[in-house]
């Protein structure tokens, strides 16, 4: 049973059959099917478009022959047996069927960009069939097999619950088929095709600037420019197109084959399976055909030539493979490896530090504490008032005059370590707060890492491509040095604020130790029956006190920050741990990603060897066969002479 959806296209309204039944005695044969699926159509379009509509519903994509080492290639009456095939057998069916009502169609081998496909990948066999049909003397492109739906992620459950509960890293590889029959792939644009679909034969790619095979694997390749390809250098018209793919259209399917092959060997160097494969089929044709000693000869010479390309196109496939995996290696290391051991060496360097930090701050509160204690007594307690001395000495002018300039010396001395004392408090006090803003910036910083590592986890879960796991990589490096950057800047701001407490303190004592001098001089010129100047020792008495409440409230506003700092530490410290646990996790994805894509790699290499080989295989065998088979006729005809 199939469906057609009712469109419009340039050649008319597609007539819309719902419910259409087709005998199974009729759906076991090309030819009775095509028949049935055209007979009451005169459109060509029409008839195109019944047969693409049938195939696309009533034919599944095989999944487990695309994940087989050893699937064997079938043709038209096996698929329509089986009802499921590969590219190979859709192509090969809608060829068939196509020419069994009378139209004009040729299959087209090429490369893809499909679900098989990774970044870097190199294309050096092809790996993927369409159609070129001819409707009313225009040539248009089809792909049934992208046109019947396409392979989605299968629902792994049980690795999920494994991964949820014990963490144990999965990668989403395994596919199955979705039944999406659609007309996208319908006579579909060249211009639109060519984004993943390129021919191994350039003829078919139908656009006036043809692309090269290695603009077509670059990384940079998403879609059709309509530009000069740099590197192919060609532009073709549809005049032109017509006249070169007119050559194919009376062309034997062996010969077209051929022809395709030396072609795709122009087109890309490196595909000498298709020209192997081309004299396999030339030599087993001739061998089976004709029973002359020439034909048999012939067909030993084709033969030999499929095993010498067929061998070349194993080396290719082993040096490619070998290559795409170091490739692999060097940018799994570089883009993933290495950033990631670099931050979780970092983000324990950070777990340690953060640890002292903790302990640090702790004792750091304990003593900020006693030491405002003590400055709060002081102050409580206040200083001993001046106190006339009993005791008189000799009086002496010139001790006295000498004493009050050294006294107003010292209170210069002294306002001026005041000044410079408030100033660095406030610089101090300036730092801290810039201090708090990076530390933040920092937390802030560390929030985005866990859900970014995560996210890196969900996109090698999902297999996507290396590029997007990359990317996520890099923005986690950034990220990284970013939080490294800032962490600097607080160390050094650190530094810089242990420094200038330093230097209050040192200013502190200066202070508190030229005050004393002070009050020691005025008492002194007053134990000489000299003029006693109680406001000099007064005044020295409140400069004292301003240092202890200007050492009370710096105390203060430093317990403040490192309370602060505690809390922040405790916050960050449970963040870059988190963030560790995820980053452990995502060492486990990494490896296990770099595992599967070498195992990917590996199984194409295989897959490949062991058709070429199976194809040298038969070969040797045929040529020994058809050596005997010379031997015995010559032996006939020498005994028909005698």
């Amino acid at each position: 049973m199939f469906w057609l959806i009712n469109i419009t296209y340039g050649f008319g309204q597609i007539v819309n059959k719902e419910n259409i039944k087709v005998p199974r005695s009729i759906a076991k044969s090309t030819n009775k099917l095509a028949k049935f699926l055209t007979e009451n159509d005169t459109s060509e379009f029409q008839k195109v478009f019944n047969i693409y509509a049938w195939i696309t519903n009533n034919i599944r994509y095989d999944v487990r022959a695309l994940c087989k080492v050893k699937s064997k290639l079938y043709y038209s009456k096996k698929t329509l047996r089986k009802k499921k095939g590969i590219c190979y057998q859709y192509s090969d069916l809608f060829n068939i069927l196509c020419q069994n009502a009378g139209i004009k169609s040729k299959e087209i081998l090429g490369y893809s960009r499909g679900s098989s496909y990774h970044e870097n990948d190199r294309f050096y066999e092809t790996d993927h069939s369409w159609n070129g049909v001819r409707i009313d003397s225009s040539w248009y492109l089809v792909d049934a097999t992208w046109g019947s739906g396409y392979l989605i992620q299968r629902n792994q459950w049980f690795k999920k619950i494994l991964f949820k509960w014990f963490k144990k890293p999965y990668i989403n590889n395994r596919y199955k088929f979705f039944k999406n029959s659609n007309n996208q792939y319908f006579l579909i644009s060249p211009d639109s095709l060519i984004a993943n679909h390129l021919p191994a034969n350039p003829v078919w790619q139908l656009i006036e600037f043809p692309v090269s095979i290695n603009t077509f694997e670059s990384k940079d390749w998403t879609s059709y420019t309509a530009k000069i390809d740099s590197s192919y250098l060609k532009q073709i018209d549809t005049d032109e197109y017509l006249r070169k793919i007119n050559k194919y259209t009376y062309l034997p399917k062996l010969q077209y084959l051929k022809s395709t092959a030396e072609s795709a060997f122009e087109f890309n160097s490196r595909n000498t399976r298709l020209l192997g494969f081309a004299y396999y089929n030339f030599g087993k044709s001739l061998g089976l055909l004709s029973s002359s000693i020439k034909a048999k000869r012939s067909a030993i010479k084709n033969y030999t030539l499929a095993i010498k390309y067929l061998k070349k196109h194993q080396k290719t496939v082993n040096y490619e493979s070998n290559k795409m995996s170091k490739k692999l290696n060097s940018r799994i290391s570089t883009e993933l490896k290495k950033p990631l051991s670099k931050r979780i060496i970092k983000g324990q360097r950070d777990v340690k530090e953060t640890s002292k930090l903790l302990i640090s701050s702790q004792k750091n509160q304990i003593l900020r504490n006693e030491k405002i204690a003590k400055l709060e007594s002081k102050i409580a307690i206040g200083l001993p008032s001046f106190k006339k001395p009993n005791t008189l000495k000799t009086k002496r002018k010139d001790v006295s005059q000498k004493t009050f300039s050294i006294i107003e010396k010292k209170f210069l001395e002294v306002s001026t370590y005041q000044d410079s004392v408030n100033v660095i408090i406030n610089q101090v006090l300036g730092l801290n707060e810039k201090r708090k803003i990076i530390q933040n910036k920092i937390l802030d910083q560390y929030q985005k890492l866990p859900s970014l590592s995560l996210s890196n986890i969900n996109s090698i879960r999902e297999n996507t491509f290396f590029s997007k796991i990359s990317e996520s990589m890099s923005i986690l490096d950034s990220i990284g040095m970013i939080i490294d950057s800032l962490s600097l800047n607080r160390r050094n701001i650190k530094r810089a604020i242990n420094q200038k407490e330093a230097i209050v303190k040192r200013l502190n004592s200066f202070i508190l130790s030229s005050s004393k001098e002070i009050q020691n001089l005025a008492l002194q010129n007053c134990s000489q029956n000299l003029i006693c100047n109680e406001s000099d020792y007064d005044s020295a008495n409140y400069i004292i006190k301003s240092v202890y409440r200007t050492q009370l409230k710096l105390e203060n506003e430093l317990l403040y920050f490192v309370k602060q700092d505690d809390k922040s530490n405790t916050i960050l410290k449970k963040r870059i741990t988190e963030l560790l646990d995820t980053l452990e996790i995502n060492k486990k994805f990494i490896a296990l990603f770099e595992e599967i894509r070498l195992k990917e790699i590996t199984f194409k290499m295989r897959k490949s060897n062991f058709q070429t080989s199976r194809l040298i295989e038969e070969s040797q065998k045929a040529i020994t066969s058809l050596k005997k088979e010379i031997v015995v006729l010559n032996q006939k005809i020498s005994r028909e002479k005698n």
